[in-house]
């Protein structure tokens, strides 16, 4: 019988080494260091949620290149409209907190406000729920009850469409 050949790097996949040595593993049972220093993973993380439910009810969905202000792009009405995804992993004081900027701490251009040209929705994800409430308001920050979670699973599309309508009425 033949050997399967491995290729380099191919540990990581076995459970080789790094066995549970990754402390996002654990996610959502992770401490606040852990989610800040692996941020980049969690916001892709909160970028494919939004995609794949947006797929699931058939839209077309699309990644833009990375230097745009907007993470995703999707066909609506013969529209190219441009997403922003914003992703938490925990409540403070009852409710989920999405700041609206761009940029980050520790970046050279610190973090400033989107412009009204940079995004139509925001898709404002509460990760460990999987649930996503979409937004076409304009605010520097969001803030979500926890409450607002039964209401997410029993209508999953009523706030895309609720912002959607929200598009409509307004001049492209």
């Amino acid at each position: 019988m033949g050997r399967q050949l491995t290729l380099p790097g191919s540990h990581l996949w076995d459970g080789g080494p790094d066995t549970g040595h990754d402390p996002l593993r654990a996610y959502p049972e992770v401490e606040p260091n852990v989610i800040s220093k692996r941020a980049r993973e969690i916001g892709l993380s909160g970028e494919l949620l939004v995609m794949s439910k947006l797929i699931r009810i058939g839209f077309t969905v699309l990644q833009p290149p990375d230097h745009l202000h907007h993470d995703l792009m999707m066909v609506w009405q013969n529209r190219l409209l441009r997403v922003q995804v914003k992703a938490t992993t925990r409540p403070y004081k009852g409710a989920y907190r999405f700041t609206m900027s761009k940029g980050y701490r520790n970046n050279p251009l610190g973090t400033r406000p989107y412009e009204r040209c940079d995004y139509d929705l925001a898709a404002l994800v509460i990760l460990p729920e999987e649930c996503v409430f979409f937004t076409a308001e304009r605010r520097e920050r969001h803030c979500l009850p926890v409450s607002v979670i039964a209401q997410l699973r029993a209508h999953p599309t009523h706030s895309l469409f609720e912002a959607l309508s929200e598009l409509r009425q307004t001049p492209s």
